[in-house]
């Protein structure tokens, strides 16, 4: 009998669904280049669905995780400034709204097997003097994923985050450096974490 390739073996099962805040992130864009829309329901939120600084934030969060009820969710929402632009928004965008979507699954028992990926910075474990707030911001997130791993410790839930160097779109060219690396590869690494799960 001939073996079944895991790709088809996946087909036959349900597609897995994919829920991403931050549609309009150069990483959800490069990511979606990949993605194969035979495995994989996709949902995009993006800026027109929601305001990732508005007062009701908490409750639009919980309305697209309960109506999507994704196997995977994506948060590529975030911010980064120098420390002379930097404003209270970092805190919002890169820390507390990965906070509200941790949240949702304090609140509401989740029996499916589900996974959480976070966009973190290679600032977390190497401090850059200019950009004090983002670091802080990105290094409260690591901590905020490995708390999370600890504290649904075998239950359903899994949480990952990525830790790249400075890549992204225009906005960011001027920050970054020949070591850098490109969207499309974090995209790449962040696929292959997929198909794992």
């Amino acid at each position: 009998m001939r073996k079944i390739r895991s790709e088809s073996r996946q087909l036959l099962n349900k597609k897995k669904k994919i829920l991403i805040f931050g549609k309009n992130s150069t990483l959800a864009k490069d990511l979606l280049k990949i993605l194969n829309k035979k495995y994989y329901d996709i949902e995009l939120i993006g800026r027109k669905n929601i305001n990732f600084l508005s007062s009701n934030l908490e409750k639009k969060i919980e309305f697209f995780i309960k109506k999507h009820n994704p196997d995977i969710i994506l948060n590529f929402i975030g911010k980064f400034q120098l420390n002379e632009k930097a404003d209270k928004d970092i805190l919002l965008l890169n820390l507390y709204a990965n906070w509200l979507i941790i949240k949702y699954f304090l609140k509401n028992k989740v029996l499916k097997k589900t996974s959480l990926i976070f966009l973190g910075s290679s600032s977390a474990s190497s401090p850059r003097k200019n950009y004090m707030l983002y670091t802080a911001s990105k290094t409260g997130l690591n901590n905020l994923v490995k708390s999370s791993n600890d504290y649904f410790k075998n239950t359903t839930l899994s949480f990952k985050i990525f830790n790249p160097k400075t890549f992204g779109g225009k906005h960011l060219e001027k920050f970054r450096k020949k070591t850098d690396i490109e969207s499309i590869q974090v995209a790449k690494k962040i696929y292959r974490y997929i198909k794992k799960l």
